[in-house]
């Protein structure tokens, strides 16, 4: 696992810990009105850029041969041991000043997709740390809805190819996926084909791919070694210990450990036919394990640099309800193109509450959220069309609510729709 990333999560983590929830998101002007115009919905995104990804269990509700999703504002990530989809929202709903709706004109969604040729399907999954849950409610087939889906901050499958395990982990803004290879295992097993768009090599190294709506960018490949393990120091013989001299309070004595810094080794890509990636490495001791870390990130006008239907707001408690459109799974596995409305709650210290997923068999844009002085939630925009139990549509300005309870679950429809 890279230490970098983990220092990126760590900073990130703290950042949100350290400032009280009221400076960091803004005071609320009441506890059932929409988000106030002096609110500091900058400081809310930049909580929500931090998190790490949440990898969702599928449960159903994800499509074939992926067995995690993880979903956010204008993304949503199909991982597997064969691969991975990476689905956006069009470029066309980005860089815009405000929340916009799609629209049917609106073109399909932009996928790249990552397959590790050769890789073992059936290898075998461990979790990472729990994540919290996920609700999953879409469309009007109740049977299809999924509550409390577990979720996890990353993914292994062990042995994808012998000797070689596949880590999913990731920011809000990036998607990485290690390769942690055994001693004496052959990293040159690993083959990586891309698609979505002809990859091209970049002069710094690194893949990029372009898409209609803006670049996704597969870096070159960061590569490392633990250090060697010192060897045990001779024993000395036995001295009368003389008492150490007091020191001044803070003072860190220079022997003290630290932790050994990771080494390098050199990597890069060369560009086969047919979006095939082949992996070139440094000098490195073979005798001990290698990690392998590619990164993949796209520009905002894919994805990723949070969809313009992102909307929040804060309540008396200073928690914060982030609501944003996401592609829905069966979209990004090949299916009919619908966007879905992603919920987050977050608490005042930035910890999730809950995530939760609504939408129809259409395009759904959220445009603006309320809560309640009970922590109920509604949310309102337009659909093209949206149906669902959670769902009062008005079919003939194709606008919706949808109303949550205080634990994040859909609320029964209070009226039908309007003709």
């Amino acid at each position: 696992m890279r230490r970098e990333t983990w220092s990126i999560v760590a900073v990130a983590a703290f950042a949100v810990l350290a400032v009280p929830g009221q400076m960091l998101l803004g005071a609320a002007s009441g506890p059932s009105r929409a988000a106030p115009a002096g609110l500091d919905t900058a400081a809310v995104r930049r909580v929500y850029a931090a998190l790490p990804l949440a990898f969702e269990a599928d449960r159903g509700q994800v499509g074939p041969d992926a067995g995690f999703v993880a979903r956010g504002s204008g993304y949503a990530f199909l991982v597997g041991a064969r691969g991975a989809t990476l689905a956006f929202t069009p470029g066309a709903r980005r860089g815009r000043s405000g929340p916009r709706p799609a629209a049917a004109t609106d073109p399909a969604l932009e996928v790249m997709r990552i397959e590790l040729i050769g890789a073992d399907v059936r290898a075998p999954v461990r979790l990472g740390a729990p994540a919290g849950t996920t609700g999953s409610f879409l469309g009007s087939d109740t049977s299809h809805w999924r509550a409390a889906v577990p979720d996890y901050t990353r993914i292994e499958y062990h042995g994808v190819y012998p000797g070689i395990d596949l880590v999913y982990h990731g920011l809000q803004g990036s998607l990485e996926y290690d390769f942690v290879v055994a001693p004496g295992a052959d990293p040159q097993q690993i083959r990586i084909r891309v698609d979505g768009a002809p990859p091209a090599l970049g002069s710094a190294g690194e893949v990029a791919l372009a898409l209609p709506g803006g670049t996704a960018v597969q870096h070159p490949p960061v590569a490392f070694q633990a250090p060697p393990a010192t060897p045990p120091a001779r024993p000395r013989p036995a001295v009368t210990a003389r008492p150490a001299p007091p020191q001044p309070a803070g003072h860190r004595r220079s022997g003290a450990p630290s932790t050994p810094a990771p080494v390098p080794v050199g990597g890069g890509y060369v560009l086969g036919r047919n979006g095939e990636l082949h992996l070139t490495l440094g000098a490195y001791d073979r005798a001990r394990p290698l990690v392998i870390d590619p990164v993949v990130t796209w520009s905002p006008a894919i994805g990723g640099g949070l969809d313009d239907s992102f909307v929040s707001t804060v309540d008396e408690a200073g928690a914060a309800y982030v609501v944003t459109g996401t592609p829905s799974p069966p979209a990004a596995a090949g299916g009919p193109v619908t966007t879905d409305v992603a919920v987050l709650k977050l608490d005042r210290a930035g910890r999730v509450a809950y995530r939760t997923f609504l939408g129809g068999e259409g395009t759904a844009g959220p445009g603006e959220v309320t809560v309640d002085d009970t922590g109920a939630v509604e949310i309102s925009g337009t659909a093209l069309p949206a149906t669902g139990a959670a769902l009062l549509s008005d079919a003939s300005s194709r606008r919706f609510t949808m109303r949550l309870d205080p634990r994040g679950l859909p609320l029964p429809r209070t009226g039908a729709a309007a003709g």
